[in-house]
C-alpha cells in the first residue's frame, strides 16, 4: 500500500535562464541619501542647464547678444559649439527616457540558430549515418 510513486519535489529560487535582476542593494541606496544624491534629479538638472546653454547660442548665433572677448572684441560664434550642445541635449534625454518607460534590454536577440543534424560516426573508416536523410532519400526515390 505504501508505493504509492510522488513526483519529486520542485526546486526553489528562479529558473534557468531567467534574468536576474537586481535592484539598489541597500547599503548603497541609503549611501545616497546620507549624500543627499538623486541621480535623476542631476541629470533633469544638466538637462535644463543645456536648454539654457542651447538659447544662449541661439541668441548669440541670431545677434540678440553680442559677446565679448576679454580684449574687448566681439566674440565671433562657432556653430561646432551650438550641435554639441544638441548632440548632448540628444543623449541627455535618451538616458531619462530609459527611466520614463523602465529599462530593456539594449540589445534584441533576434538571430534564428541553424539546427545541425546529428551525426553518428558507425566505422572507424569514417562512414557516417545522419539521421533523417534516409527519410529525404525516400522521399526523392519515390518521386523519381
Amino acid at each position: 500500500m505504501n508505493d504509492i510513486k510522488r513526483q519529486p519535489p520542485t526546486p526553489m529560487g528562479r529558473p534557468k535562464g531567467s534574468s536576474n535582476f537586481q535592484g539598489g542593494a541597500k547599503r548603497s541606496i541609503s549611501r545616497l541619501d546620507d549624500l543627499k544624491f538623486d541621480p535623476i534629479r542631476e541629470i533633469v538638472e544638466k538637462y535644463r542647464k543645456l536648454e539654457q546653454e542651447l538659447k544662449y547660442q541661439e541668441d548669440f548665433r541670431d545677434n540678440r547678444i553680442v559677446p565679448l572677448t576679454s580684449t574687448g572684441r566681439v566674440r565671433t560664434y562657432n556653430p561646432e559649439i551650438h550641435m554639441n550642445i544638441y548632440d548632448k541635449l540628444l543623449n541627455t534625454g535618451e538616458k531619462l527616457l530609459r527611466y520614463y518607460y523602465g529599462r530593456v534590454p539594449e540589445v534584441a536577440l533576434a538571430e534564428e540558430k541553424q539546427i545541425s543534424p546529428l551525426i553518428v560516426n558507425l566505422t572507424r573508416e569514417g562512414d557516417v549515418y545522419q539521421i533523417g536523410r534516409e527519410i529525404e532519400n525516400m522521399v526523392s526515390d519515390e518521386h523519381n
